[in-house]
């Protein structure tokens, strides 16, 4: 049986083009045994294999959230606020996270600004967030009491550009 090290994966890997695909097809191919020993051998590969890809995955994940807190940082240090590059436009982006603490002073906080349409038995978390957003925008982020937990996550955003 073949086996692979996906703890070799990483960033130049990507970048020299190493096909998953090819080595996953192979583990297929190489089974020959149709007994069932040989089978039971083979799905525990198979689950170490899916396991050192997911902790592999989520090292590539950490290393794509500090290189987009490294980008956002040196564009908004440059001051810009969108590139193209290679028919991709990379551009900074805040996303705001909010979820109530305190109902009850969460609920009368955004009955005082208008925004009493939006309260139901729960508040929908997307458009709690669009709220809190806008009065961030308008008003400062003091202007959200306690009773709402509010995340702010600096991210790039990549849009592929259609040609003309």
């Amino acid at each position: 049986m073949k086996t692979f090290a996906p703890t070799a994966l990483c960033r130049s890997d990507i970048k020299n083009g190493w096909d998953m695909t090819e080595e996953i097809k192979s583990l297929f191919e190489e089974k020959a045994d149709n007994s069932l020993i040989a089978k039971i051998k083979d799905l525990l590969h198979l689950k170490s294999v899916i396991k050192e890809f997911e902790e592999r995955l989520k090292k590539l994940k950490a290393d794509y959230v500090d290189d987009e807190a490294l980008l956002f940082n040196a564009m908004d240090a440059q001051d810009i606020q969108n590139i193209s590059i290679n028919g991709h436009n990379f551009y900074r982006r805040t996303d705001v996270f909010s979820s109530v603490v305190d109902e009850q002073k969460a609920f009368a906080w955004l009955s005082e600004r208008g925004y009493g349409e939006i309260i139901k038995k729960s508040v929908n978390t997307r458009t709690l967030s669009a709220v809190v957003k806008e009065v961030m925008e308008e008003e400062g982020t003091d202007a959200v009491p306690d009773c709402i937990k509010v995340h702010t996550k600096n991210k790039i955003g990549i849009r592929i550009r259609k040609s003309k």
